[in-house]
């Protein structure tokens, strides 16, 4: 009885074993197979795959560069779009993935100042960038708007930016120039956290409006900080 059991257990070890085999050697098979027809099927090209608007569109080049491959597919691109991996970049590999980010019209408000800029970029301090404007701070807002008047505008894009304004705060000895989207100084020190408790005091009053540059010093009645 002892060895009838033994008997069946070696031979389920045996099937079992043989069945894993035969699955390895059918993984194995089914690589070996896929990397010859890529072998075959590319030739020594390069499989390139190109995102543009939506579309996509596959191209088997010879091309060394992204600028290469994409001139072989009649693919243009402007100087103000944003190609990804960039134009120059070598084609080494056997598969590579190029998006392109076309450019269009975005008209920047500032005061005002109108001023139509060509950019790819999508966020706001992406279209400042890239346009030369003065770059944004934490502080300035920024709001995206859809054009009333595409016809006479051309762009279909508003960035409208409203700056912080900049001033001098002298915080118990320690000066530093911070922007503010506050009206007056009280405000201003809200916005800072900054809570002056019972002894604190301000060279400025705190009903005083903000006005761009001014100097506004901050201290406590009995307490001073020197810096050397």
């Amino acid at each position: 009885m002892g060895k009838t059991i033994k008997f069946i257990r070696d031979q389920r070890y045996n099937i079992v074993t043989a069945c894993a085999m035969v699955v390895g050697l059918c993984f194995m098979t089914a690589a070996l197979i896929h990397k010859t027809e890529l072998n075959t099927t590319t030739d020594g090209k390069r499989l390139v795959t190109v995102y543009d608007r939506g579309d996509k569109r596959v191209v088997l080049t010879h091309a060394r560069s992204v600028r290469d491959a994409l001139k072989e597919a009649s693919i243009a691109t402007a100087p103000e779009d944003t190609v990804e991996p960039g134009l120059d970049n070598q084609l080494l590999a056997e598969q590579y993935f190029v998006n392109i980010y076309r450019a269009r019209p975005v008209i920047v408000v500032e005061s005002n100042v109108r001023q139509k800029v060509m950019t790819a970029a999508q966020t706001a301090s992406g279209i400042v960038a890239s346009s030369g404007i003065a770059k944004l701070h934490d502080e300035d807002k920024a709001l995206f708007a859809s054009s009333e008047n595409i016809a006479n505008e051309g762009a279909s894009t508003i960035l409208t930016i409203d700056r912080a304004t900049s001033l001098i705060l002298n915080l118990y000895g320690k000066k530093a120039v911070v922007r503010t989207q506050a009206e007056t100084v009280g405000d201003m020190l809200k916005e800072k956290s900054i809570d002056l408790g019972e002894r604190g005091r301000t060279s400025v009053a705190l009903t005083a409006p903000i006005v761009e540059g001014m100097s506004i010093r901050v201290w406590r009645e009995g307490k001073q900080t020197i810096s050397v």
